[in-house]
C-alpha cells in the first residue's frame, strides 16, 4: 500500500494471496509497475483487485498480469482505477471472480488501457 508517494518503480514484483488488494496506490504520481504479478488476492472477502489505483496520476502498468489460480477466484477484478488521470496500462488478466478484467470508478481522464491485447479505453 502506498499513499501520497511519487517517482517509484516496481519491477518484477509479485503480490500473491494478500488479504486485500495486491497492489494499492492512493494519491500517488509518477509510479511505474513493470512485469509485476498480482495473483489470488482478496482473501478477506473477494471484493478486492489485483491492482487498485485511486486518485493516482501520470503512472504506468506495463507488461503486468493479474490472475488467480484458485477456482473460484478470490480476486474480484484484475485492476480498478478510481479518479485517476494520465494512466497507461498494458495488462494480462484472467480468472477474475467478477468475470470483469477491470473496473472504472469515479471520474477518470486520459486513461490508455490495453487488456489481454485489446485496447479497451
Amino acid at each position: 500500500m502506498m499513499r501520497d508517494s511519487g517517482r517509484s518503480s516496481f519491477i518484477g514484483c509479485e503480490a500473491q494471496e494478500e488479504y486485500r488488494h495486491g497492489f494499492y496506490a492512493e494519491g500517488c504520481s509518477l509510479l511505474s509497475f513493470s512485469a509485476c504479478c498480482a495473483d489470488s488476492n482478496g482473501q478477506q472477502d473477494s471484493t478486492y483487485s489485483g491492482y487498485y489505483l485511486k486518485n493516482t496520476q501520470l503512472s504506468t502498468l506495463m507488461g503486468c498480469n493479474s490472475t488467480s489460480f484458485h477456482s473460484p477466484s478470490w480476486q474480484y477484478t484484475g485492476a480498478t482505477f478510481e479518479n485517476c488521470s494520465g494512466i497507461t496500462s498494458v495488462l494480462s488478466v484472467n480468472n477474475q471472480l467478477s468475470r470483469s478484467n477491470y473496473v472504472l470508478k469515479g471520474s477518470n481522464a486520459k486513461l490508455s488501457l490495453t487488456i489481454n491485447g485489446e485496447a479497451v479505453r
